[in-house]
């Protein structure tokens, strides 16, 4: 027969069984898992550069009529090129790109091409871009050698041939190109005409 001590150790046990019971069912209990806060971030924009320079207002359709009859003298066939690209790695496409305009006339005759590019640059700039060419370039009197606007035959770069350079007093740098140039004297027609189609012509 069962005693009062063994009674009350037995209610223990069973007590306790039930404590274990419950502490085990309260820790396998899964928490909520807590929802991850989106993170959004800022779009980063790309500096760009601004040009040093602009073409004081000229572009190709004010520059035709002003030069039509030197390069018609060139070729008969020569017509201004929509929207033309100049080559990489030539003055024409750093002039471009400092914010000038790049011109072309294209024909089916003996002179296939004549490009004209030209930008106004800041004293600074202007004298950095003469020394460049100057560098890698003979200085020619197609102008008359006049001081005030010094000319140069050049190779822009390597990549254009009948290359001819020119800075003016006003601010300008002109650069022409064309296989017609074999001299640069053949260049000077033109480049007068450039010359009296600037604001400071």
């Amino acid at each position: 027969m069962p005693t009062i001590t063994s009674k009350i150790l037995a209610s223990a046990t069973v007590a306790a069984a039930a404590i274990a019971l419950s502490a085990c069912a309260s820790g396998t209990a899964s928490s909520p898992t807590p929802t991850p806060t989106p993170t959004t971030s800022s779009p980063t924009s790309t500096p760009t550069s601004t040009p040093s320079g602009s073409a004081q207002g000229i572009d190709c359709n004010t520059l035709q009529p002003e030069v039509a009859s030197a390069i018609t003298a060139l070729d008969s066939t020569l017509a201004l090129q929509n929207a033309p690209s100049p080559d990489e790695g030539t003055y024409a496409a750093t002039i471009l790109n400092d914010g000038g305009v790049f011109c072309q006339w294209s024909g089916s005759g003996a002179v296939s091409t004549v490009s004209v590019a030209l930008v106004s640059l800041d004293p600074s700039d202007l004298a950095a871009a003469q020394a460049k060419v100057a560098a890698s370039s003979t200085p020619s009197d197609v102008l008359g050698g006049a001081t005030d606007t010094p000319a140069y035959v050049a190779n822009s770069g390597g990549t254009a041939s009948g290359d001819i350079e020119v800075f003016t007093q006003g601010g300008f740098w002109i650069s022409t190109t064309s296989p017609a140039f074999a001299t640069p004297n053949a260049a000077k027609d033109l480049l007068q005409a450039i010359l009296q189609a600037l604001p400071s012509g």
